[in-house]
């Protein structure tokens, strides 16, 4: 999660407003009876914050902070065929994806940029359960249902549920998870990229070890009333250990102080998963998948740009789409996610340059400011 997969900066969240009335969780309510500030990010009505972005970024690192992800999607992927199915649609080895694992994966198109990057929970031997971010499940959807009654009129056993309009997702997130977790989940400990199913006091649903922040913790994914219980259940728990709710924008820079992607700016349909450093999750000897042969040439010819990590000398944040130049001030790429690290305390962001080429300084509207390469992540938790 793409969480993972799916976090928005308050920039593109503010832009992002929809001609109909956005989407509602089932925990639209609950956000408005603690002050948050909702925005529409992808159609859906979401808090950004609560008590300040800094304040709930810094309660995730210090001790914990539960988001409401329900915007999100959950898709389920089942049958005798559906390990065959996924291994030839997603980017990643499948096979590695053992009973009660999660893996992290890409969908590419056929010129090999990404659709989405996800989320594949492996729960049973024939079922799995597929995390796509809020702005692209019904692209993913359509790639997924299409390919599956494709599959299935070739005699495969394989269908996809999705249930993303009944259920929700949570995120507790933050070093002291286990204590707040134990109040409402008492024996839910999936262990990391783990998964498992949970029954609770408001009903059952799904537990993974994973999450979008670099921190510690879990995701629970059930139908909504079993959301708005756990929610619920947790708060009390969660205030007692110095922790709160955490709205978008916290979730934005705790990704980007880890140098994680976000779908339209390090990924997207344009930029391939081997220019923004994805190789990792690109089983390219395993299957062939959609992109996969575009993805083959790219690797053999070398890509041409790269993404970078880039931390500034002061406060300042960077900002999305700025030009980067090299020493001799030629323009070399352009910021894909640029904000301020509260644990820093100064500017951060990730760039697409071209390849060879070292970063030397940033055009901030109109001020140049020096810049440093790194290698994210950017902080050590």
């Amino acid at each position: 999660m793409s969480e993972f997969p799916g976090g928005p900066t308050p920039q593109a969240a503010s832009q992002d407003r929809r001609q109909a009335a956005p989407r509602t969780t089932a925990l639209e309510s609950r956000h408005l009876a603690l002050g948050a500030r909702m925005v529409d990010f992808a159609g859906w009505s979401m808090p950004i914050q609560y008590e300040g972005v800094v304040a709930e970024h810094l309660a995730v690192r210090r001790t914990c902070g539960l988001f409401d992800v329900s915007h999100m999607g959950s898709v389920f992927v089942r049958g005798a065929d559906s390990p065959v199915f996924l291994q030839r649609t997603l980017t990643n080895d499948i096979g590695k994806a053992g009973l009660g694992r999660a893996q992290y994966t890409l969908l590419c198109n056929d010129q090999g940029g990404v659709v989405d990057d996800l989320i594949v929970c492996h729960l049973e031997v024939d079922e799995w359960l597929v995390v796509p971010n809020a702005a692209n499940v019904a692209d993913v959807v359509d790639v997924l249902g299409g390919l599956a009654r494709e599959a299935s009129s070739a005699g495969d056993d394989v269908e996809v549920e999705d249930v993303s309009e009944e259920w929700g997702i949570l995120a507790l997130q933050g070093p002291r998870w286990e204590e707040i977790a134990a109040e409402v989940l008492p024996n839910a400990n999936p262990g990391r990229f783990r998964v498992e199913r949970f029954r609770s006091a408001w009903g059952d649903g799904i537990v993974s070890g994973t999450g979008y922040t670099g921190s510690p913790g879990i995701e629970l994914m059930a139908p909504a009333a079993t959301i708005v219980g756990l929610w619920d259940g947790m708060q009390a728990p969660l205030d007692a250990v110095g922790g709160m709710p955490a709205g978008l924008g916290a979730r934005d820079t705790l990704r980007l102080e880890m140098g994680y992607p976000l779908h339209g700016h390090e990924i997207s349909a344009e930029i391939s998963p081997l220019e923004a450093g994805l190789d990792w999750v690109v089983a390219l000897d395993s299957s062939d998948f959609p992109g996969s042969a575009a993805l083959r040439e790219q690797a053999a010819g070398g890509v041409r740009r790269e993404l970078v990590g880039l931390r500034g000398r002061d406060r300042r944040p960077l900002r999305d789409e700025c030009p980067v130049r090299d020493a001799a001030g030629n323009e070399i790429g352009t910021i894909t996610s640029g904000g301020y690290s509260p644990l820093l305390e100064r500017g951060i962001g990730l760039a697409l340059v071209r390849v060879g080429s070292v970063p030397a300084s940033v055009d901030l509207r109109g001020r140049v400011i020096d810049v440093e390469p790194v290698t994210p992540p950017f902080v050590d938790i």
